[in-house]
């Protein structure tokens, strides 16, 4: 977590999640790379990137687990925050890592 010196607004939330079942609906194997990885490389460049600058805001960095088995983690997060969420913008990065779009 990242605290801003002089909070002039609510907190920023970055998240992304780390655990991967490795199986879809049908048994096919799919490896985890884009669910997992990307977003939590990103997530721990962002909170790099922030580590010395001033912020007007606290900005909280969370990797997630257990999301695939019910949001598990996340539900853990808002039910003991380390600071309150009130008001709490959050950006979620998840499979940022691909070039392929398919609408």
């Amino acid at each position: 977590m990242k605290r801003a010196l002089k909070k002039e607004g609510y907190p920023v939330i970055f998240t992304a999640h780390i655990d991967h079942v490795g199986f879809d609906a049908i048994n096919r194997i799919y490896p985890g790379a884009l669910d997992n990885a990307s977003g939590v490389a990103f997530l721990v460049e962002l909170a790099n990137f922030f580590k010395d600058k001033y912020t007007s805001r606290d900005i909280i960095f969370v990797a997630f687990n257990a999301e695939e088995e019910g949001l598990l983690g996340s539900y853990y997060f808002v039910n003991h925050p380390p600071v309150p969420l009130e008001n709490a913008e959050c950006i979620n990065f998840d499979m940022i890592g691909t070039k392929r779009i398919s609408l």
